[in-house]
């Protein structure tokens, strides 16, 4: 940073630069950029205007979200791929990026049903009991919350194919946060809303079990939207 030259907050400075790194990653447009690909040169140009480092998470997930929200869409912005849909019955596999879904086409008359799991390393243990099989339903092997592109594919799958969508989690804030941002509209995708059936684990029911508890210490709020029971509340 020049001597004498305000130093720009991090946010203002990736703001600033996001245009000019835009046209360098795609080449004035001519080709698609991916989230991943886009941070490199906004890394690089940002260093002339703060001396804050920037991650990639957060320019991801919160600053280009944001950019897009107020300037609109960067033409040929994808997010690369983040979960596996897996079919039944024929055994293909879908990627869970945002180009891979808006090519997708649902077949016809194989499944009905698609269910979200937070886990991808609980898949094998489905694949393993055939559940996809036994009730012709496709499955998706998330990792945590479920991404854009997983969250179009439900989109398609409701408006299309009016398919039963469900969704399993675990007993905590974390999963209960992922069955609502499954269902409700986000920051990040505006007017979105599926129907889906939350199939996870609840607070009341795990100690109706008998399960055991964790001892947990949030360093967070928890979202504004999610809504809790008394018990889950305490």
């Amino acid at each position: 940073i020049r001597e004498g030259r305000r130093e720009a907050d991090l946010k203002e400075a990736v703001f600033r630069v996001m245009d000019a790194a835009w046209a360098h990653a795609s080449d004035d447009g001519e080709y698609p950029v991916s989230s991943r690909f886009l941070y490199y040169p906004v890394r690089k140009l940002i260093q002339e205007l703060t001396s804050k480092e920037l991650n990639f998470n957060y320019f991801s997930q919160n600053l280009l979200v944001e950019y897009q929200a107020i300037y609109g869409p960067l033409e040929g912005l994808y997010y690369e791929s983040r979960g596996v849909f897996y079919e039944p019955h024929s055994g293909e596999r879908v990627e869970l990026g945002t180009r891979e879904v808006a090519d997708y086409e649902f077949p016809e008359f194989q499944f009905n049903k698609i269910l979200y799991v937070e886990k991808q390393g609980v898949y094998p243990i489905l694949e393993a009991a055939q559940l996809g099989q036994r009730y012709d339903m496709g499955i998706v092997a998330g990792q945590g919350y479920a991404t854009e592109a997983c969250r179009a594919l439900f989109a398609k799958a409701d408006k299309e194919r009016d398919y039963f969508l469900f969704v399993l989690h675990d007993a905590d804030p974390y999963g209960y946060e992922i069955a609502r941002t499954l269902r409700e509209e986000t920051r990040r995708m505006p007017g979105y809303k599926v129907d889906v059936i939350d199939t996870g684990l609840g607070l009341e029911e795990a100690l109706t079990m008998g399960l055991l508890t964790e001892e947990y210490t949030r360093k967070k709020a928890l979202p504004a939207g999610l809504k809790l029971t008394d018990l889950e509340g305490e």
